[in-house]
C-alpha cells in the first residue's frame, strides 16, 4: 500500500513539472512570435503565485521578457505615430505584483529593492 501511494504522488510531482514546462514553453513561443503576451504575462504570474515556484529563474526570465516585449511594441507604435494608449504603455512599465518581488531572486529584484548596505561606496 505505501509503495502505491509513493507511486501516485511521485507521478502527480512529475505531471505537474511536465505542465509546468509546457506553459513557460508555450510562453516563450508566443513571446518569440509576439502574440499573446498579456496570456504570457499572466501565465508567468500565475505560476509565480505558488511559493515553490517563486525562486525559478525561467519563470523570472519568462515573465520580465513579456513585459519587455510590450513595452518593445507599445513604444514602437508611438514612434510610428499609430494609434495606442499611453496609460497602458506605463502599466507595462509599472511592477503591479510587488508583493512577490520581496521573494524574488536578487537578481530580478529593482535597484530600489536591494538593500543599500550591499552597494559599497567607491573607493578613494
Amino acid at each position: 500500500m505505501k509503495r502505491i501511494t509513493l507511486l501516485l504522488c511521485i507521478i502527480c510531482i512529475c505531471l505537474q513539472i511536465n505542465a509546468q514546462k509546457k506553459e513557460i514553453s508555450l510562453a516563450k513561443d508566443n513571446i518569440k512570435k509576439g502574440t499573446n503576451l498579456e496570456q504570457a504575462e499572466s501565465s508567468m504570474t500565475n505560476l509565480l503565485k505558488d511559493s515553490a515556484n517563486r525562486n525559478n529563474e525561467k519563470i523570472w526570465l519568462t515573465l520580465y521578457e513579456a513585459q519587455k516585449k510590450q513595452y518593445e511594441q507599445g513604444n514602437e507604435k508611438l514612434y510610428l505615430k499609430q494609434d495606442y494608449d499611453t496609460a497602458k504603455l506605463f502599466l507595462i512599465s509599472r511592477v503591479e505584483y510587488s508583493p512577490l518581488l520581496s521573494v524574488a531572486p536578487a537578481a530580478f529584484r529593482p535597484f530600489s529593492l536591494i538593500s543599500r548596505r550591499t552597494i559599497s561606496p567607491p573607493a578613494k
